[in-house]
């Protein structure tokens, strides 16, 4: 590591890099209007296939729409009213978008975490932490989404 600057991307190397790719499901990717969206999609691509040649970490951070959010959750009666029915009817709204989620292209260094709807965060995911830390020994993130 080059403690120089730890401010640039390049202080840390790869081994203790990992890419966190935040909230890229169907459902909010196909929201986007054109351009915007093709701009999105060329980027997260080329992002992913630098992050996979360079040997970086790789989380897909979405929420797992197959559960419903603790019962005290402040979003648990709209879930229940707006979202688990779309969900229920259409379960690849929820899915990572196909050109982002883990294929053939992927390395061992590339995993999912899954959180209940109403935690808004990707950190917040159980083990992820403790993941990033123990078993990546990550000590600069990058994050996307």
């Amino acid at each position: 590591m080059n403690s120089s600057n730890l401010y640039q991307p390049s202080a840390y190397p790869s081994s203790k890099t990992a890419l966190l790719l935040l909230d890229y499901q169907n459902i909010i990717v196909n929201m986007i209007p054109s351009p915007g969206k093709e701009k999105l999609i060329n980027a997260v691509e080329t992002l992913l296939a630098a992050a996979r040649k360079n040997n970086i970490a790789i989380i897909h951070c979405i929420m797992d729409t197959t559960q419903d959010p603790a019962a005290t959750n402040k979003v648990t009666e709209t879930w229940a009213s707006q979202y688990k029915p779309v969900f229920s009817a259409n379960p690849q709204l929820g899915a990572e978008f196909g050109g982002f989620a883990p294929n053939n292209c992927s390395t061992d260094r590339e995993t999912v975490f899954k959180r209940a709807p109403g935690i808004r965060s990707g950190l917040e995911s159980e083990g992820i932490v403790s993941y990033l830390r123990d078993k990546l020994g990550a000590a600069h993130l990058i994050l996307s989404g």
